[in-house]
């Protein structure tokens, strides 16, 4: 999901996975988090795809329960 970044007042992005379009509005609701940081979550939690390691013993769950704001700014 590392293209919602992108996303902005003009700028929303049809997922097929999800069979949705994802704005800033419905972000959080649909994907967990706010799209402002789906960098800091793959640099946290890391991330397979692209490589990225990520802190030990960090995963989504263990994210939002130490920075619940990642969900909302």
């Amino acid at each position: 999901m590392d293209i919602t970044q992108l996303i902005d007042d003009y700028i929303c992005l049809y997922i097929p996975r999800l069979k949705k379009f994802i704005t800033p509005k419905n972000h959080i609701e649909e994907l967990g988090y706010h799209h402002k940081n789906v960098l800091l979550k793959k640099m946290i939690c890391g991330d397979v795809s692209d490589n990225i390691k990520g802190v030990k013993g960090v995963g989504e769950g263990t994210l939002y329960k130490i920075m619940p704001e990642i969900k909302t700014q």
